[in-house]
């Protein structure tokens, strides 16, 4: 799952899109090909959005295979409708952590910021699998000046498995 994991194609996805604003991606272009499929090895997706106005701006197609919904029709409370019960008030810290982190970003008007955690939210069968959540914030002036966030979805139920003695650290 894990294999050669570089995450020099999502910084190739932000310097070819960053500069319209995220809008009209083409999955038919090379890169995103490339990406899609590397996606899907891995069974990961992701999603980009303008953070400040809350709005998802592209999610890849493998959200289909893991959270059964149409990238057309994934939102940012999404997440929270399929999170186990015991992880909403974790989550909403994470959340709260995530909006702070860009606000700073937007007030120093550069820079970015790594943030991960990881979750219980019911995949596809409707069964809760944990999803490992890497979210990379980042400051942008042009088209427009926003911060965005790239956040990658990685399911790591099967892997957790394979540790006798609970959660491995990140």
């Amino acid at each position: 799952m894990f294999e050669n994991t570089d995450y020099r194609i999502f910084f190739e996805f932000i310097k070819n899109y960053s500069g319209r604003g995220f809008a009209n991606i083409d999955n038919q272009d090379q890169s995103m090909i490339r990406l899609n499929r590397i996606l899907s090895r891995r069974r990961q997706f992701f999603y980009i959005a303008d953070l400040l106005k809350f709005k998802i701006l592209y999610t890849s197609p493998q959200i289909l295979d893991i959270f059964g919904v149409s990238p057309e029709d994934y939102d940012l409370s999404h997440n929270f409708r399929v999170s186990h019960p015991l992880d909403i008030e974790r989550r909403s810290r994470v959340r709260v952590k995530v909006i702070e982190s860009g606000q700073e970003l937007f007030i120093r008007k550069s820079g970015n910021k790594i943030i991960s955690s990881s979750f219980r939210m019911k995949n596809i069968t409707g069964v809760y699998s944990d999803i490992f959540m890497q979210s990379y914030l980042f400051y942008c002036n042009s088209p427009i000046e926003t911060v965005y966030i790239l956040m990658v979805h990685t399911p790591i139920t099967l892997l957790l498995k394979k540790f006798k003695r609970g959660y491995y650290q990140w």
